[in-house]
């Protein structure tokens, strides 16, 4: 059987540091970046076995995995990121349409990237494609701003499962440059 989380696992499971945490069936992950929740049966299921960094969590656990670990262990200490995912889901101000193109980016002059723009009210916000791929994969297909401006997460539920990504800090000239040539 395919695995219907996979890209989403394979990003997490190479994040640079990671948080995660259990509240009742539910799993949330976050890299720094973004912050997902996903029922703790998917994570069991198509989390775990993708890689060893997926621990086993009990109800209120959290886990944390830094730089150099090459699995996450349990860390009482560790981020509440269902606290992050529930102040941000009460920040939500309105919706934000997706583009259907995307934009080259480069930060500090090293690897392009490539960021999904999103719209609002005035303003212009970028999320690494990844991010966008993984919303997808997880089902989300509407997308809300917290706010009303380029640097204002951007948030996304289906059921139960949820998703914050933060914006790229970007040029908003340029961005209305590059949308103005297509």
């Amino acid at each position: 059987m395919k695995n219907p989380y996979q890209k989403t696992a394979k990003f997490y499971s190479k994040a640079v540091n990671l948080h995660i945490q259990r509240s009742g069936d539910y799993i949330s992950l976050c890299d720094g970046y973004s912050a997902i929740r996903v029922h703790v049966a998917a994570y069991d299921s198509f989390f775990r076995p993708v890689s060893g960094v997926f621990v086993p969590l009990a109800d209120g656990e959290k886990a944390s995995k830094a730089q150099d670990d090459k699995i996450a262990s349990v860390n009482p200490c560790g981020i509440d990121i269902e606290k992050i995912i529930s102040d941000f889901f009460l920040k939500r101000s309105g919706s934000v349409a997706v583009s259907p193109f995307l934009m080259e980016f480069s930060r500090y002059g090293k690897k392009k990237e490539y960021i999904r723009i999103f719209t609002g009210p005035g303003f212009y916000a970028g999320i690494n494609e990844n991010y966008y791929a993984i919303a997808l994969e997880n089902g989300f297909t509407s997308f809300e701003s917290c706010g009303n401006g380029s640097r204002a997460a951007i948030t996304a539920e289906s059921w139960e499962h949820k998703m914050i990504v933060l914006p790229i800090n970007m040029n908003q000239e340029a961005i209305k440059e590059f949308v103005n040539v297509l």
